[in-house]
């Protein structure tokens, strides 16, 4: 290969090398705003979130957020009202990569807002339980993840499954049963004594 053919590769991999890490920033997300896709909840705004536990606050689907960090294995966010939050992808856990996890709960689009074609799919009952972070028979699996947020994928690995684990808090946990798309049954396990 001559001087002038070696020249031309060494540009083309340049080239190719800086057009790769330009996109790979933009695709970054840090610093730039996204909505909630499904509610979240957290009782200490200082400890990450790792399992979606319903219990204490809940920050609703649709709410707007600027991601702060989306590295590694963690994911912060701020929301509008100036909480700042962590997720914690612990592979204790999670079987998912963080990109995956990212898409499950953040959204360019704001999923509850204006016309939203996925929003209004919904009945009138479903709409309610997801405002209130509530689930009952009858509600499609779409709407039981905004409403209650992804089971933990170490315990439901497959959501196209029939049953999915889901926790309360850390004592409590309970089954969401699904026939044909829709929630048949919630099926709650006895608790586990605290540790004295």
């Amino acid at each position: 290969m001559g001087f002038r053919q070696k020249l031309v590769v060494g540009v083309v991999l340049v080239l190719a090398c800086g057009f790769a890490a330009s996109a790979a920033q933009a695709a970054a997300p840090e610093g730039e705003t996204y909505y909630t896709t499904a509610n979240i909840w957290y009782e200490d705004a200082e400890k990450p979130i790792s399992v979606n536990y319903h219990k204490g606050t809940m920050i609703p689907a649709g709410t707007k957020v600027k991601i702060d960090l989306c590295k590694k294995d963690k994911i912060k966010f701020t929301t509008e009202s100036g909480v700042t939050l962590v997720f914690l992808n612990s592979s204790k856990y999670s079987t998912i990569k963080l990109p995956e996890l990212f898409d499950r709960y953040f959204s360019k689009d704001n999923p509850t807002g204006g016309l939203n074609i996925f929003f209004s799919k919904f009945n009138a009952k479903e709409k309610e339980n997801i405002k209130k972070g509530t689930i009952a028979e009858g509600m499609s699996k779409e709407a039981v993840l905004m409403a209650y947020g992804y089971p933990p994928s170490h315990r439901t690995p497959d959501l196209k499954s029939d049953t999915w684990a889901y926790w309360d808090n850390r004592f409590v946990s309970f089954r969401a049963v699904f026939k044909d798309n829709r929630l048949i049954a919630i099926e709650h396990s006895a608790p586990k004594k605290e540790k004295e």
